[in-house]
């Protein structure tokens, strides 16, 4: 039987969402502009995963493009216009920060050119599923700036210093297959079949318990910035909380009925 959410379908705005069966799709479809990442459009994307966080009834959000592009970066428009005083000011910082801190698992559908802000928008998600024809790349150094949604941090982690660096300084773009050779993209998908198979990914993962996964994801990311000991340490007060939940109580119960029974596959 199809669950279908309490949270609202949306098709009527540059943020198209739906949820079904425990995954919500966001879909980028700010086209005039080639899905361009104002400060507008990225508060909407954030705000809208930070709902979906809170409601409890999605257990995994896909965030996808169009075919041709996911993101051509910031609103050039909106960056000329822009002064020192915007940027110290401003909520484009807190955005990124707020995305990083959604605890829902979030997968990227790439198709099409991912460039500045949105190969960010991409790197700030969990896993990637990208299409052959997907095309990662920073190029802000030509317009005389660097990444500023924690592109260079982001992606010496993912590919190495060296690779970051040739994408950074002299706009080096990967493609699909490229990006994951290098361990940037998990699933490479056929042209056309990139957010289908990311919504897969996505049941896959919304299938399993909530809060455990959220408690996954936490101790995944803290490894990117925890010493060995720190990360094993909040790991251990991680998997406490995640046995005394109700919800691994009752899964450990049906595995070792199923394994007494001879059904586990373990």
């Amino acid at each position: 039987m199809t669950h279908r959410s309490t949270v609202p379908s949306r098709s009527d705005g540059p943020l198209e969402t739906h949820v079904e069966d425990g995954v919500a799709t966001l879909v980028l479809a700010r086209t005039e502009s080639r899905n361009a990442l104002s400060d507008g459009f990225l508060a909407e994307i954030v705000d809208t995963l930070s709902g979906l966080d809170e409601s409890g009834d999605v257990g995994c959000a896909v965030v996808a493009g169009q075919r041709d592009y996911f993101s051509v970066g910031a609103d050039i428009h909106e960056l000329a216009a822009r002064d020192p005083v915007d940027v110290l000011l401003g909520r484009r910082a807190e955005l990124w920060r707020a995305l990083r801190q959604v605890r829902l698992p979030l997968v990227a559908a790439v198709s099409g050119h991912c460039l500045g802000g949105g190969c960010e928008l991409a790197l700030s998600c969990d896993v990637i599923v990208a299409c052959a024809s997907a095309s990662f790349g920073q190029p802000e150094t030509s317009l005389g700036l660097i990444p500023g949604g924690g592109g260079t941090q982001l992606l010496v982690r993912l590919v190495g210093r060296a690779v970051a660096a040739d994408m950074v300084l002299a706009d080096r773009r990967l493609s699909g297959e490229e990006a994951r050779q290098l361990g940037m993209v998990t699933q490479l998908v056929e042209d056309g079949d990139c957010i289908s198979g990311a919504q897969a990914l996505a049941r896959r993962i919304a299938a399993r318990p909530r809060v455990g996964q959220m408690l996954a994801k936490q101790a995944l990311n803290a490894a990117l910035e925890t010493s060995l000991s720190g990360g094993v340490a909040l790991e251990r007060a991680l998997y406490q909380i995640a046995l005394a939940t109700g919800d691994s109580r009752a899964a450990l119960s049906e595995f070792a009925a199923k394994r007494a029974e001879g059904r586990s596959r373990v």
